[in-house]
């Protein structure tokens, strides 16, 4: 057969007829289907569900295992029981809690089978809350994969030992995926293969033994994977936890203890573990990578949106400008093709000479409209030329040296339809990057920095530039309303344009999710220059602002003071300003004064 589907169960009663139902509603060939189920002991009627539920379904799949067990023996080793119980090409692990989409095997099939580069797991995307970890925009290969909605071939499985059963719950996800990487293989993420995750009944929800599991989890990951530095710091971690006052941990703090001396106990037989490993695993603190911001937005808006059909959907125009950066613009274009939204034009303006025919070549797929100025004009003109050619609905740029995350035109988009407004912005990240001047190759990248988080503030935008260039969609018709680019401006043209806009458009709709990346230069020394070169243009576009005008009602006024509260433009000024930033503090200190008197 093509495909096992495992799934370990444990008190699962709530959620085991809904993970049934989409399982017999999948858009694929079920007969190319065994439904492997493992049971862990459940105290409730998980069991009789599955047997009342499964001789009905039986003649849907090729066969349907159900493996009940006398003792709850961990999610892992339960995986691995259940597993070998199947022969099939691929293994498709998933949590009881779970929904799966109409399409979603099918697209992680698909994917899998058309895989090069040592790809050997696929990890879906999981719904209302995606997790936040970062991956690549271009290759989608993440670091690691939750064993929540995992696919994965079954010969590399079993070649790695399955799950590591030292983990009773939590973090054998996490040994699994570090354990593929020493193996020289990687995991890709496939955000358009969507399952419904019900593991958090609210936003914002701590789960006592999920947090206990995840505390002796990276104990031991620390212990296997990390230094003796990593192990000290894991263990500094937890006793800051026990020391604080937090009243959440009050009533676990007795089994954190526990899992402490349980671990010190253990240390060395954990350490053994880590004798064969060819490479030490970066920490950050209680996470694996780095994260991106909105652990808990909420994107059923944006996946909703996406079971229309595309001619129901708003055209949206992305409009690159390049400089003829070829390895660059293919990253970039890699990462338009990578968007879950699937109805987008692309307008490409190149300034001077046609240079990257070749490159597009490699985007047949994708709707593509390619223009060149001829002459080198700079970035307004090319800006504008895009914006004159595009026809979408809404427009959003993409530079040729920054990149989107594959659900940033699907968020927005889902955010200005569901509330009825004519732009919104994301978070991006900034980072600090060195690029082959011969080549365009990128040599190195520094940390990942958010500097664009705050709510939009009509006072902020006066100040500064609250937004990256690409973390913007905005209707069309304020483009044919405020007019584009101004040519005299050949950087900061982009703040010129968002306080054109915010003289149409009060305020700004925020999506608290980092959904894009811009870069910078990488050595300090280039960073100074552009520095430089940024204050001089900011001095320029101010003069130019100096003569906007601006007509409020009082309301309004207030309305927007109200918004500001004068933190996020003291902020946004101490960013500009950093000399003057106790004098910014201390009047936002009067300000939040007289407020409440």
């Amino acid at each position: 057969m093509t495909i096992d589907i495992s799934i370990v169960t444990y008190n699962s009663e709530q959620h085991i007829e809904e993970l049934i139902q989409s399982l017999t509603s999948l858009e694929f060939n079920l007969k190319q289907v065994t439904l492997l189920f493992h049971d862990n002991n459940s105290k409730d009627n998980t069991l009789e569900i599955l047997n009342k539920t499964i001789p009905n379904i039986k003649d849907k799949f090729s066969d349907i295992i159900i493996n009940p067990h006398a003792d709850n023996i961990g999610f892992g080793k339960a995986q691995n029981l259940s597993i070998s119980k199947g022969s099939s090409e691929f293994v498709f692990i998933l949590n009881p809690d779970v929904k799966i989409s109409l399409s979603c095997l099918k697209i992680l099939y698909e994917t899998a089978k058309s895989d090069v580069l040592n790809f050997v797991a696929w990890e879906a995307r999981q719904a209302p809350f995606e997790h936040p970890k970062i991956y690549n925009p271009v290759t989608l290969e993440t670091p690691w994969a939750s064993g929540a909605a995992l696919f994965i071939k079954r010969t590399v499985f079993e070649e790695i030992g399955g799950f590591d059963p030292n983990f009773f719950m939590y973090g054998e996800d996490i040994d699994l995926s570090f354990k593929l990487r020493e193996n020289g293989w990687k995991i890709k993420y496939v955000p358009k293969a969507i399952v419904w995750h019900y593991t958090y009944s609210n936003e914002g929800e701590i789960k006592p033994f999920q947090v206990l599991g995840a505390i002796n989890a990276n104990l031991i990951l620390r212990a296997i994977y990390g230094t003796w530095i990593d192990i000290i710091k894991g263990m500094f971690m937890c006793f800051k936890i026990l020391l604080s006052p937090s009243k959440i941990f009050f009533r676990q703090k007795k089994k954190i203890f526990q899992n402490i001396f349980n671990f010190i106990k253990n240390i060395k037989f954990y350490r053994s573990l880590a004798k064969n490993k060819k490479n030490k695993i970066k920490f950050y603190k209680w996470d694996y990578c780095p994260m991106r911001r909105g652990a808990f937005h909420d994107i059923s808006d944006g996946i909703n949106l996406l079971d229309k059909k595309n001619n129901n959907l708003p055209l949206v125009s992305v409009l690159v400008r390049t400089v003829g950066k070829k390895l660059l613009l293919k990253q970039a274009l890699q990462s338009i093709a990578n968007q879950t939204y699937p109805n987008i034009e692309i307008i490409i303006v190149e300034d001077g000479n046609k240079s990257v025919n070749d490159v597009i070549e490699d985007f047949k797929n994708l709707k593509i409209s390619y223009y060149s100025t001829g002459k080198k004009v700079e970035r307004c003109i090319s800006g504008n030329l895009a914006m004159e050619k595009a026809i979408g609905d809404y427009f959003i740029f993409l530079d040729d040296d920054d990149l989107f995350y594959a659900d940033h035109i699907e968020q927005l988009v889902s955010a200005v339809l569901k509330n009825n407004t004519k732009i919104a912005y994301s978070s991006s990240f900034e980072i600090p990057t060195e690029i082959d001047k011969n080549t365009g190759e990128i040599i190195a990248e520094g940390k990942y920095k958010e500097f664009y988080n705050e709510q939009f503030s009509f006072f902020n935008l006066i100040a500064c530039n609250c937004f990256p260039n690409n973390s913007i969609l905005f209707d069309k018709s304020l483009f044919h309303t405020c007019g584009g680019f101004d040519p005299e401006l050949v950087i900061a043209e982009d703040w010129n344009l968002w306080l054109k806009f915010s003289l149409k458009i009060r305020n700004f709709l925020p999506v608290p999710k980092t959904t894009s990346l811009y870069r910078v230069p990488y050595h300090k020394k280039d960073y100074a220059k552009r520095h430089a070169i940024l204050l001089k243009a900011f001095n320029k576009a101010k003069a130019k602002h100096s003569t906007f005008e601006v007509t409020l009602k009082i309301s309004e006024l207030e309305e927007l003071i109200e918004k500001s509260s004068y933190s996020g433009l003291s902020s946004a000024l101490s960013k500009r300003f950093p000399k003057i930033t106790p004098i910014i503090n201390a009047m936002a200190k009067t300000y939040r004064f007289f407020r409440q008197i």
